[in-house]
């Protein structure tokens, strides 16, 4: 009797030990973001090319999904990511530099909880195919019709005060997406503190603090209940446009760095737009499963130029999952959009 006693006393010193550490762990809102840092003890010259970091999350059940790090300047790498199921959660990183302590082979947990709130990208989870591939729905099977405002350049130049309220009236008039470019372009050279997203051309050096000062109007059209919708690769004739004047290779770094930066987020991703996604289709084609690769659960595509129907085109890129549709026919960049899955039902 006495050792059944004490084997319970045990018992129960563990349960509540492991419930203790579970109250100190991290909490994430279901399909919110979780987001944590890494400090490399080593100094690299080309931070983006030279480190590849790659973070492997375990969910409750088992099932692993993978996310990429992103540097955030100095020695400070950042990694994202949006757990789609309440429970614990364990994670490993894996870093090509082995003998990198600070970045390789560490592990953490963190709890997803209900989110408890009335923003719908949280209430209904993130945005999906449905089964037939016909429709747009949430994780939990709401319907999404896509209507979506443009804003190409505002995040850029706009103040937050500024951002909020545009967004504030994009939700006022029904739209529940914005479409916006998060790099500098031809008509904007550089953020309003004057920086651009990138320097170089044949070896493009990433500038974070560019990309810090977005990341807080990905936030805000999340926190107004609306997708973002980045357009990665503005490719219209000009010196500033990444998707015109960069080589292939220095195109796939900079969406695969925008890409980890922000996939967190609940955004759909356009890849490219301001330039013919048929007579590029090859190079388009190239870049997409460079940069979302097989297992994104983000829906991806890119903007078509006035006339191109693609869907056929591009109906074996696992990556693209919706074709996008201006809802005038005049296709100014300053519209309405709407989009629809790419492929039919699965055979």
């Amino acid at each position: 009797m006495m050792i059944k006693i004490v084997l319970f006393l045990l018992i129960g010193s563990a349960m509540n030990a492991a419930q203790g550490k579970e109250k100190n762990l991290p909490r994430v809102a279901q399909w919110g973001r979780f987001e944590t840092a890494f400090i490399s003890d080593q100094y690299y010259y080309d931070w983006v090319r030279d480190i590849r970091l790659h973070v492997e999350f375990t969910s409750p059940q088992g099932k692993k999904q993978t996310a990429l790090a992103l540097w955030d300047g100095g020695t400070t790498w950042r990694v994202r990511f949006s757990p789609d199921c309440i429970g614990t959660w364990r994670y490993r990183t894996i870093c090509n530099k082995k003998d990198n302590a600070g970045l390789h082979d560490r592990t953490g947990k963190f709890v997803c909880v209900p989110y408890r709130g009335d923003n719908p990208l949280y209430r209904h989870g993130e945005l999906r195919l449905s089964g037939n591939r016909r429709f747009l729905r949430h994780a939990d099977g709401t319907p999404f019709l896509f209507l979506g405002d443009t804003a190409p350049i505002s995040p850029l130049l706009a103040s937050k005060q500024e951002w909020s309220r545009y967004l504030a009236e994009c939700s006022r008039a029904g739209c529940n997406a914005v479409l916006f470019i998060p790099t500098h372009s031809d008509a904007i050279p550089k953020d309003a503190r004057g920086h651009p997203a990138f320097t170089g051309e044949i070896l493009i050096q990433i500038r974070a603090d560019f990309f810090q000062r977005l990341d807080r109007y990905f936030d805000a059209v999340n926190e107004k209940g609306m997708i973002a919708a980045p357009i990665l690769l503005w490719a219209e004739t000009g010196d500033k446009n990444p998707g015109y004047y960069l080589p292939e290779d220095q195109q796939i770094v900079l969406a695969e760095y925008i890409f980890s930066r922000c996939n967190a987020h609940q955004a759909v991703w356009l890849l490219s737009g301001g330039q013919s996604a048929i007579e590029n289709a090859d190079v388009l084609q190239r870049i997409g499963s460079a940069v979302f690769g097989d297992a994104s659960r983000r829906l991806a595509s890119l903007i078509p130029e006035p006339g191109e129907r693609i869907e056929d085109l591009y109906a074996n890129e696992s990556w693209f999952t919706f074709n996008l549709f201006p809802r005038r026919e005049d296709f100014s960049l300053r519209q309405y959009w709407m989009i629809r899955p790419a492929r039919g039902a699965a055979e």
